[in-house]
């Protein structure tokens, strides 16, 4: 993964997993980790998007948050790795800016390969089309 690829806010997205990863003494940053910082980002694009698919971000933490307490956690050392689906996440996030043409990753790409590669799919059951239709049309009104 070129980390230079990736945009300001979607950089900083993933320095809040890792750090939400540290504060919650897990074993892994996760995509769960991500997920939530991206919800949390002052940048408005992610909640715009979920908030137009008819999502309620409230329930989204609530879910996260439930699901951080099945996850292992760490006694001691503070340092996280990158789980091999979230660096899987990561990687096809580049792959999903190039096929809509763009040359940076960000919170955008971030958001679809979350929701299209992972368990987060499997709880919030989100249509692909309808992701990428929001993203279009939240981007063009973002911009």
């Amino acid at each position: 993964m070129k980390f230079d690829k990736l945009t300001t806010n979607s950089a900083h997205a993933i320095h809040q997993a890792i750090d939400l990863a540290g504060k919650e003494k897990h074993a892994e940053v996760t995509e769960l980790h991500l997920f939530l910082a991206l919800i949390n980002q002052n940048d408005r694009l992610v909640r715009k998007i979920l908030e137009n698919l008819k999502f309620d971000l409230k329930d989204i933490r609530k879910n996260i948050e439930l699901s951080f307490a099945k996850l292992p956690r760490v006694v001691g050392n503070n340092k996280c790795d990158i789980s091999k689906n979230l660096n899987f996440i990561i990687k096809n996030s580049y792959e999903q800016a190039l096929r809509m043409k763009d040359i940076y990753i960000g919170p955008e790409h971030l958001l679809l390969s979350l929701l299209s590669n992972s368990r987060i799919n499997s709880v919030f059951k989100v249509n692909s089309e309808d992701l990428k239709h929001q993203i279009q049309s939240s981007r063009r009104d973002h911009a």
